[in-house]
């Protein structure tokens, strides 16, 4: 078994290298490009924590999880998954994904009318991510 998952985990593997060669190259073109003096790693930082905000709020993975075990959920089923979940927390976070364009809200019609909650192009990218980084560090 445990070479079958070696067998399996070998191309993530390669993959994270190249990724990683990948994206050193483009920083260290960054940093050759651009003066990184005090005051620029500090607006440098502030970005990165921005762009990753989302991570740090609680329920904000729950919701794209959910979303992405369900194939799309709308208001009141989330509520039922996500036991301890204020209606307020849920509409925050909704709102939050919504605008990193992580996940989309479609009213569809009917009587009373529904909203769908459902994984952009985007948000599929930060699940597939995070299945890898959880991959790649329990050797799954």
């Amino acid at each position: 078994m445990d070479d079958i998952k070696t067998i399996k985990i070998k191309p993530l593997d390669k993959l994270l290298k190249d990724s990683r060669n990948l994206v050193k190259e483009l920083m260290d073109s960054h940093f050759e490009s651009i003066e990184h003096d005090e005051a620029r790693k500090i607006v440098e930082m502030k970005f990165f924590l921005k762009a990753f905000e989302f991570i740090r709020k609680k329920w904000n993975v729950r919701i794209l999880y959910e979303l992405e075990i369900h194939s799309g959920l709308n208001f009141n089923e989330m509520i039922r998954h996500m036991e301890g979940i204020s209606s307020r927390s849920l509409s925050d976070r909704l709102k939050q994904l919504e605008d990193l364009n992580l996940i989309t809200r479609t009213v569809q019609d009917g009587r009373p009318p529904k909203v769908l909650y459902e994984l952009s192009e985007k948000g599929q990218g930060i699940i597939e991510l995070i299945q890898f980084i959880i991959v790649y560090l329990t050797g799954i």
